[in-house]
């Protein structure tokens, strides 16, 4: 992380990074995530020193009721499996399912604050957890000015 980032942490709380970096998961059928060793490498250091890491990609909020949305819901997190394994701490999907509880995923278009707000609801360790502490990774720019008025953080 860059060192910005690590002076805003609150060393004392959870820290919980939101991981948007499904783009090119909507370009490529089969789905393909690229440089898998290093990403399962970095997640597995990450979570071995207690930072969570949770999906944040638009598709964490479609609706399972849509079978459209729900198969590429579905698509997202088959492809996590296969890459990171069935049996990872991390790009849960119960936790994208926390997140995304009563998230429209329209709105998420413009803005994954409604995620990091909804951090609370997946579990009591992450009810009350500084802004600076909850970081946004997105591959997609027009996040950071709602991210960074929200008092969280941001990183490309």
């Amino acid at each position: 992380m860059p060192k910005t980032i690590i002076k805003k942490l609150d060393r004392k709380k959870p820290v919980v990074l939101f991981w948007d970096f499904d783009g090119v998961l909507n370009q490529e059928f089969p789905i393909k995530i690229y440089h898998q060793k290093h990403l399962k490498s970095i997640f597995e250091i990450l979570s071995s020193q207690g930072v969570l890491s949770v999906p944040a990609s638009q598709r964490c909020s479609y609706k399972d009721t849509n079978e459209q949305e729900k198969s590429v819901k579905d698509e997202m997190y088959a492809a996590f499996d296969q890459c990171f394994g069935k049996n990872r701490s991390y790009l849960l999907k119960k936790h994208g399912d926390a997140i995304a509880k009563n998230v429209d995923a329209d709105k998420t278009g413009k803005s994954k604050n409604y995620y990091l707000e909804n951090t609370k609801n997946i579990g009591v360790k992450y009810g009350n957890i500084p802004n600076s502490n909850l970081i946004l990774i997105d591959d997609n720019k027009v996040y950071r000015t709602p991210t960074e008025k929200g008092g969280y953080v941001f990183s490309i």
